[in-house]
């Protein structure tokens, strides 16, 4: 395949669909497919920043629930 100037890397696609799968997933049917698509790459990437925060903070509060037990 040719990565003409317009065409982006496969590595970067599987990044960007990884990108998408996440948000659109996670969010619980707030987003879809083609909305998160088309949001500018400063946006995706500050949703996917304060989407790791939210679940790492839920996985701790998990973690420490089950110590207590």
């Amino acid at each position: 395949m040719d990565n003409g100037f317009l065409n982006l890397s496969e590595e970067y696609n599987v990044q960007l669909y990884d990108q998408i799968f996440d948000i659109v997933y996670f969010s619980e049917g707030a987003f879809s497919f083609n909305e998160v698509r088309s949001w500018p790459i400063l946006l995706r990437l500050h949703y996917l920043t304060r989407l790791e925060k939210i679940l790492k903070e839920k996985a701790d509060r998990i973690q420490k629930a089950n110590r207590r037990k």
